[in-house]
């Protein structure tokens, strides 16, 4: 026995923000189960509308509407009538794309309701989705005509907001376009290192080394964060651990006597122009707080990050078990 989908609206974003109909578009249908196709419908041209319309599913079933060019999927569950099928799924809000695409996990977006005309009226928080998730809310919140959704995705200050169609009980909004509005603001990890590099000789040596690309920092305010620990051989030994940047030793060292035990450092390092930078660390147990400037650079080319280390007195007596750097834009 055939049943019902309920009706939506398809719509974009551009790059300046503005939010236009997806009409004209395909839209391939396939059941939840056995992921067997059943039909393919097309937006209205003019206002990227779908209307509610039977298909061969039995009622209760649950179903996928897919665009060739996305890989994420907008679900609903059929009905045995369009006014049934309208209540099971009503309100919707589709999240159609990854928003980062430099991140190794998608972004989770919070997502609130509020009313541009009532800024008396605190945002009510609705939820926290992942691109390519389906939230649901009622439709008692949105008796206010101006009702809109504004999101935030996690880590950025940026939000969208989505004016809600008045008479559209579902909204689909593609965020494509917020990627390269926010691909300046995410943290980068350049690199990330846990093996266990331990001194093999009584001089200066190199536990870890990350060629920094040029252009990396490209902006004032750009910075570089390091944090690096490891172990000290269970000896009076000397032991001295310490970066060196852009060629440079620098005085955030650990200097330690002591018999055995872990020892951390970590700076940050600030573009201040395209030769200078600033930076600001710390060395424990024993190396205290210091800061310095670096000048004479040449940011545009590649410049090498390191943490070293020497043990006068014998061989093996620092190890670098773990070491993060990552890229933070200004």
């Amino acid at each position: 026995m055939a049943s019902y989908f309920s009706s939506f609206q398809l719509a974009t974003r551009d790059a300046s923000g503005y939010v236009d109909e997806f009409g004209g578009e395909d839209l391939d249908i396939y059941t939840v189960s056995g992921d067997t196709y059943i039909t393919t419908i097309t937006s209205d041209t003019d206002t990227g509308s779908v209307e509610a319309a039977s298909i061969s599913p039995a009622e209760g079933t649950a179903i996928y509407f897919k665009h060739a060019s996305y890989s994420t999927k907008f679900y609903q569950t059929t009905a045995d009538t369009e006014d049934n099928a309208l209540l099971i799924n009503v309100k919707t809000l589709f999240l159609v794309e990854d928003l980062f695409t430099q991140t190794e996990y998608p972004a989770r977006v919070d997502v609130w309701l509020d009313y541009e005309s009532l800024p008396e009226v605190p945002p009510v928080k609705i939820g926290t989705v992942r691109p390519g998730d389906t939230l649901k809310y009622t439709l008692e919140t949105l008796f206010a005509k101006d009702a809109r959704l504004r999101m935030f995705p996690e880590g950025s200050d940026f939000s969208q907001i989505v004016t809600l169609p008045e008479d559209a009980p579902e909204t689909t909004v593609s965020l494509t376009s917020i990627e390269s509005e926010l691909s300046g603001s995410q943290i980068t990890i350049l690199d990330t290192d846990t093996g266990d590099h331990a001194t093999t000789g009584t001089t200066a040596e190199t536990l870890w080394t990350y060629s920094l690309p040029g252009a990396s920092l490209n902006a004032d305010g750009d910075a570089v964060e390091i944090v690096a620990g490891g172990s000290f051989a269970a000896n009076a030994n000397q032991k001295i651990a310490y970066f060196n940047l852009f060629g440079t030793d620098t005085s955030f060292l650990v200097d330690s006597n002591g018999s055995g035990g872990g020892w951390q450092m970590s700076i940050q390092i600030i573009r201040v122009s395209s030769s200078v930078v600033r930076v600001a660390g710390l060395g424990l147990p024993d190396g205290g707080a210091d800061y310095a400037e670096i000048t004479g650079l040449t940011l545009s080319n590649a410049n090498d990050l390191k943490v070293q280390g020497r043990s006068p007195d014998n061989t093996g007596d620092i190890t670098l078990r773990m070491v993060r750097a990552v890229l933070i834009p200004a």
